[in-house]
C-alpha cells in the first residue's frame, strides 16, 4: 500500500544526505540514523551505493551510525561488511512472516530456512548484533499451520525486538481481494499469540546482556550523585526500542556517555549501575 500513499520510490542524493548528516553533527547529534523505505537498494548514478554512503557518513564521526529498515532482499556481503566498518551492529530486517504460501501470496521471497541463513550470515559478520523484525498475521490464505511455522520461526531466529500487526486491507492493493480471509477476531488471536513468542524470544536476548559492559548514550540525565539517568546501548535504536536506566556516580547530563555494567533486564528495557570498579568482571563488552 506504501506506493499508492506516497507514490514510486524516490532516492535522495547523497549531497542532501551528508549535508542534513553534517548539519546534525553540528548541532550536537551523537547518534545519526539513516531511514528509508528500501535502504537496502539505495544507490546514485556516479556515487555507488550505500556501502560508500555509510563511509561518508562516518566519516562525519558521529559517536554512533546506525542504519533503520533493510529489505531482505537486499542484504548482502559488501552490504553487511559496510555495516560491521561504519555503523553499530544492529539490523533492522521485515521479514513479514516464515511461511513460503503467506509470503509467496505478498509477492515476496523467503520462508523460515532461507531467513535463518540470512540471519546467521549476519551474525557472521556482526557477532552479537540486535536483530530488529516485523511480522503480519491474518493475510489472506493463512492457516494455523502457517501461524505455528511463524512461531517455531522466532523461537529459532534469537530476534532482540519484534512488532506483530493484523493485516489491514487496503482498497487498491492487490492483497484487497485475496480469498479466503482470515476472521478478524481470528486474527487477533493469532497476533497475541505471535506476541508472546516475541516477547519470550526477546527475553532470551536482553537477559544475556546482564554482565556484560557498555557505553550508555544518556537521553535523560540527572544532577544528583548516585541519582538515576536513562539512555540506551547501542542495540537499542531511538523511540522504538527500550531504553537502559543507569546508576551513576555523578551528575551526568543528556548527550554523555557513561560505561556501565548491565545489571538487570525487564522486557526490551535494561537496567546498569556506573562505571566498572577495578576488579569487576570483564565479561563481554555489548
Amino acid at each position: 500500500a506504501i506506493p499508492l500513499i506516497k507514490g514510486g520510490y524516490a532516492a535522495l542524493a547523497p549531497q542532501a544526505i551528508l549535508s542534513a548528516a553534517a548539519h546534525a553533527t553540528a548541532s550536537g547529534a551523537r547518534e545519526l540514523v539513516l531511514v528509508g523505505q528500501d535502504k537496502s537498494h539505495w544507490a546514485w548514478p556516479g556515487y555507488g551505493a550505500l556501502p560508500r554512503l555509510l563511509r561518508d557518513l562516518v566519516s562525519l564521526e558521529p559517536f554512533w551510525l546506525r542504519v533503520l529498515y533493510l529489505q531482505p532482499d537486499g542484504i548482502d556481503g559488501p552490504l553487511l561488511e559496510a555495516l560491521a566498518a561504519y555503523a553499530v551492529p544492529y539490523v533492522d530486517l521485515p521479514l513479514q512472516h516464515a511461511s513460503r504460501a503467506v509470503l509467496e501470496r505478498m509477492g515476496r521471497r523467503g520462508d523460515a530456512d532461507r531467513y535463518l541463513a540470512l540471519l546467521d550470515h549476519v551474525r557472521c559478520v556482526l557477532p552479537g548484533a540486535a536483530v530488529r523484525s516485523t511480522f503480519i498475521v491474518g493475510f489472506p490464505g493463512e492457516t494455523e499451520r502457517d501461524v505455528e511455522a511463524l512461531a517455531e520461526f522466532i523461537a529459532a531466529a534469537e530476534l532482540a525486538v519484534a512488532g506483530v500487526f493484523v493485516f489491514d486491507p487496503q482498497e487498491g492493493t492487490p492483497a484487497f481481494s485475496l480469498r479466503p480471509t482470515v476472521p478478524y477476531a481470528e486474527a487477533l488471536e493469532r497476533a497475541a499469540f505471535i506476541g508472546e513468542q516475541i516477547e519470550r524470544a526477546a527475553a532470551r536476548f536482553w537477559s544475556a546482556m546482564v554482565g556484560r559492559r557498555a557505553e550508555v548514550l544518556i537521553e535523560h540525565g540527572t544532577r544528583t550523585a548516585g541519582g538515576r539517568a536513562t539512555g540506551r546501548i547501542r542495540l537499542q535504536a531511538p523511540d522504538v526500542d527500550g531504553t537502559t536506566t543507569v546508576a551513576v556516580q555523578g551528575a551526568v547530563r543528556k548527550g554523555q556517555i557513561v560505561t556501565a555494567v548491565v545489571d538487570g533486564a525487564a522486557g526490551y528495557h535494561l537496567t546498569a549501575h556506573g562505571v566498572a570498579r577495578q576488579g569487576e568482571s570483564e565479561a563481554g563488552r555489548i
